[in-house]
C-alpha cells in the first residue's frame, strides 16, 4: 500500500486494494468490524461482479448507508484464498501491480463464495429483499412455500411482514 500512497500516486485500483486487505483480515465480530468487512465485500461485488468504477462504488455503498442498511456478522471462511498482499508487493511496475491486485480480490471474494448471495442481497434494492431471502433460505437447505413471499395487491403480505421468520409455519428451520 505505501507505493500506492507514494510511487504510484494513489492509483485507481487503490480502492480495490483496501476492500481486498479488509474482506481477507474480517477480524471478530464488532459492531464495527461487522459494518466495514460488510462493506468491503460489496466493494469486492461491485467492482468484480458488476463492473462498476471507484465513484461508483462508494457512491453506492454510500447510498446504502443513508439508506439505513443494517448487517449481520458472516462467518469468515477458513482459507482466504492463495494470494496475500504480498503477492501484491513483489511486483515491479504499476501495470503489473494493478493486474496483481485484481487477481488478489479475486481470489479473496471466490473465498467468501458461501456468502455471496447475502452480499449480493446487501448490494441490492430494497424491492428485491423477498427474491433474496428466498435465495438466501433455499441455499441453507431452508424449505420454502412459495406463499411465504406472495404479497397483497398494495406489495405487503398482509401477515408475515412483521413475523420473524422463526415463528411462521410455512418455513421450516
Amino acid at each position: 500500500m505505501a507505493r500506492e500512497y507514494g510511487e504510484y500516486r494513489y492509483p485507481e485500483v487503490h480502492a480495490l486494494t483496501v476492500d481486498t486487505y479488509m474482506a481477507q483480515h474480517p477480524g471478530t465480530p464488532s459492531r464495527r468490524s461487522i459494518r466495514s468487512v460488510a462493506l468491503h465485500l460489496i466493494g469486492l461485488y461491485l467492482t468484480l461482479e458488476q463492473g462498476h468504477d471507484v465513484r461508483r462504488v462508494i457512491a453506492e455503498r454510500q447510498q446504502m448507508l443513508k439508506r439505513g442498511a443494517s448487517f449481520t456478522w458472516l462467518e469468515p471462511p477458513k482459507d482466504m484464498g492463495p494470494l496475500t498482499i504480498a503477492d501484491v508487493h513483489a511486483t515491479e511496475s504499476l501495470e503489473q501491480h494493478a493486474r496483481a491486485v485484481r487477481a488478489w480480490a479475486a481470489s479473496v471474494w471466490a473465498a467468501w463464495q458461501v456468502h455471496h448471495a447475502e452480499i449480493r442481497c446487501w448490494a441490492g434494492r430494497q424491492d428485491r429483499a423477498r427474491v433474496c431471502m428466498l435465495s438466501i433460505l433455499s441455499g441453507r437447505g431452508v424449505s420454502v412455500r412459495p406463499s411465504a413471499f406472495a404479497l397483497s395487491s398494495a406489495g405487503r403480505h398482509p401477515v408475515r411482514d412483521h413475523e420473524p421468520i422463526w415463528r411462521r409455519r410455512d418455513v421450516r428451520i
